[in-house]
Formats: C-alpha cells, structure tokens, sequence
C-alpha cells in the first residue's frame, strides 16, 4: 500500500444521526517501499464542508494500522473529530496531521503487530491477541473473522482481520 491516503473518507457528515460508518477488524500493511514523507497519512478525513458538524459518524475499531516511521496516522481537512480505539497504529509520526481530533485511542496498542505471512496471519505473540473490542462495546464487531472462525477464541477478542485460533 502507497503512504498517501491509504483510507479516504468523504462526506461522513452526511451520515444521520443513530447511524455511523465502520471499519472494523482489518489488518493493513504499508509497502516497504511507500514514500518516506511527513506530509502523508494513512487516513484522510474529508467532509466537504456541507455542515458544521464538529463530530462525525466514523468509527475505527480493531484494526491493525502500521506506518513507516514517516507518515501520520490521520490528517483531517477540517476541525472535525472521528472515534477510533482498540487498534494497533504502529509506527506513525504521530496520530494527527494538522487540525481534528480523534475520539478515544485510550485502547489503542504502539507495538509492532507481528504479522506472520504476507496474508497479514498474526503471530501467536502479537499484542493483536485478546486485546480487541467486544460487541457488547461496539455493536458491529464481526462474529467471525475473514477465513470463518468465530470470534473470541481465547479470552478476548482479537485486532486485526484473523482470529489467533
């Protein structure tokens, strides 16, 4: 994956009010070979400018974010604050980009994910393990992961798109 924009979000102000837009339980990864520079981020917060909503209706629960050491995690276009926790955002240059704020991350985990294979498989001493959201917290936390394995197997749910059998 490139280091600019990897996730762009627009118009998320438009979501009504009751409803929100998630992204849950997804493991990324950044190409070694992404763009060595501060200006990039991994999340771009757009809204448009079509109301004046300060927060908004996106949600990032469960996620495993990590940078390059150069990009920041996200870079909001306008004054506006998002909800995230429970991820891992490893190795950013910071969580913001100029203005905005995020909602949360006091869950959020700084620690290299440990994947185990190019198909983003964590490894059995991630800090992925355990670690995530439930759904009595987040109501849209995935049941299963992406191979069909229901989830928590262990004591907790986990970050990420597999679950550590």
């Amino acid at each position: 994956l490139s280091s600019n924009d990897v996730i762009a979000t627009y118009n998320s102000e438009l979501i009504d009010d009751g409803y929100q837009f998630g992204i849950y339980n997804n493991s990324l990864r950044m190409a070694a070979t992404a763009d060595q520079d501060t200006t990039y981020s991994f999340l771009n917060v757009n809204i448009g400018g079509y109301n004046d909503k300060d927060t908004i209706s996106l949600y990032l629960v469960n996620n495993i974010f990590p940078g390059n050491g150069y990009s920041y995690f996200a870079k909001c276009q306008q004054d506006i604050h998002f909800h995230a926790d429970y991820n891992i955002v490893y190795n950013f240059r910071g969580y913001i980009r100029g203005v905005g704020s995020i909602i949360g991350k006091t869950n959020d985990i700084d620690e290299d994910p440990l994947y185990l294979d190019a198909d983003l498989h964590i490894d059995p001493a991630s800090p992925a393990i355990d670690h995530g959201a439930t759904p009595l917290q987040f109501q849209f936390i995935p049941e299963v992961d992406i191979d069909g394995i229901p989830r928590p197997r262990g004591s907790g749910y986990d970050m990420g798109a597999y679950e550590k059998e």
